[in-house]
């Protein structure tokens, strides 16, 4: 057993790759869409995101930020809300 405390793309390449090879003859092919909500200041600089993708009828959030200073005024509420909407037009 290796632990390795890095983020390598490649172990999570092969992980993703496997679950989806095992899970195949039960639910056919797995496609993924990639998904990014974003919120702007008044210079275009991003303040507040959401990253994830989305496969058959779920959402898979990997990462959500809200600036420091924007924090406290729902700005990860707004997001999540427009989530849900985009989910639900699926």
């Amino acid at each position: 057993v290796i632990l390795d405390e890095t983020d390598t793309l490649e172990i999570r390449e092969m992980l993703w790759q496997g679950v989806k090879a095992f899970n195949q003859p039960y639910t056919g092919n797995i496609t993924t869409q990639p998904f990014a909500l974003s919120i702007r200041d008044e210079n275009s600089k991003i303040i507040a995101g959401i990253y994830g993708f989305t496969f058959y009828d779920h959402a898979r959030v990997e990462y959500t930020w809200v600036e420091k200073s924007s924090r406290k005024q729902g700005l990860g509420r707004k997001l999540f809300q427009k989530l849900d909407e985009f989910c639900r037009s699926k």
